[in-house]
């Protein structure tokens, strides 16, 4: 067995005697065992399996904050704002020019998501797809393929670099949500 998987087996072990079947860890404990994890792969597949286990939106984002960290390691400060608005879940990202990768947002139940000014690509629209979104804004960004939108039926605003999107697509978009050019 290689070193870290050792490590890892260990880590793993020292989790399960912090909890049984019927009890979870808390997210500051979650955290403290994700700072011990020796790869970002183990990393991730504990962040998988541990994400999974909260009820709490709140708890889910303290788990995701301290993934923002581990998904983008040259990254020191991480602008993060998680509000509710008229009960619905919002999470601000805007400014964080350092981050590029957002992979542990999937699947989360937000209804408002702005990464104005972060360095996402397209492919990290995928963890997009399926999440309740009624607005996004990707205004700055690296996104410049719009396809994914169709796997958000529930938005009904979005924010976009001027010029990024073609007259056509754009005209498309229109009729179906409101869309704003900065």
């Amino acid at each position: 067995m290689r070193p870290t998987n050792r490590a890892f087996g260990k880590i793993i072990k020292s989790v399960i005697s912090l909890k049984n079947d019927h009890t979870r860890l808390t997210p500051s404990e979650s955290i403290a065992v994700l700072h011990k994890i020796p790869t970002q792969t183990q990393k991730r597949i504990f962040f998988r399996n541990e994400v999974e286990n909260y009820q709490s939106i709140d708890d889910h984002m303290k788990i995701i904050y301290a993934m923002l960290f581990v998904n983008n390691p040259y990254v020191t400060k991480v602008k993060f704002n998680f509000y509710k608005e008229d009960g619905k879940n919002c999470l601000d990202l805007s400014g964080n020019q350092e981050i590029e990768q957002v992979g542990c947002i999937r699947q989360m139940p937000l209804h408002k998501l702005n990464v104005e000014g972060v360095s996402l690509k397209y492919n990290e629209t995928a963890q997009m797809r399926g999440m309740p979104l009624e607005e996004l804004n990707i205004a700055g960004t690296k996104i410049d393929k719009f396809g994914f939108l169709d796997a958000i039926p529930n938005l009904r605003k979005l924010t976009v670099s001027k010029g990024v999107i073609k007259p056509a697509v754009l005209k498309g978009l229109q009729q179906r949500m409101q869309v704003t050019e900065k």
